[in-house]
């Protein structure tokens, strides 16, 4: 639900979002790359350790049309989760 809430925020129209999660989260970390990529929660520490997982979501953008899945990864820290769009390469 935490990560739901965080990409309902963010999404044009969260009520259409379509939410398909891979499997359930495990105990694991994101790495912090210091000037590649954002710290993640602002932290100065190198990793940074949580519930990790992946899901993909579908929603409607401003003209009405399903935008296409898109993946995601998330690391739940407390209650509040970090979330970043794959970007394939």
């Amino acid at each position: 639900q935490i990560v739901i809430n965080k990409m309902s925020v963010v999404l044009f129209d969260p009520y259409s979002a379509q939410f398909s999660f891979n499997g359930e989260p495990v105990w694991g970390f994101y790495k912090n790359t210091p000037g590649i990529i954002p710290a993640i929660f602002g932290a100065e520490e190198s990793t940074v350790e949580g519930w990790v997982g992946s899901f993909s979501v579908n929603a409607k953008n401003r003209f009405g049309a399903y935008t296409g899945a898109h993946q995601y990864t998330y690391l739940i820290r407390g209650s509040d989760a970090d979330i970043r769009e794959v970007l394939p390469y």
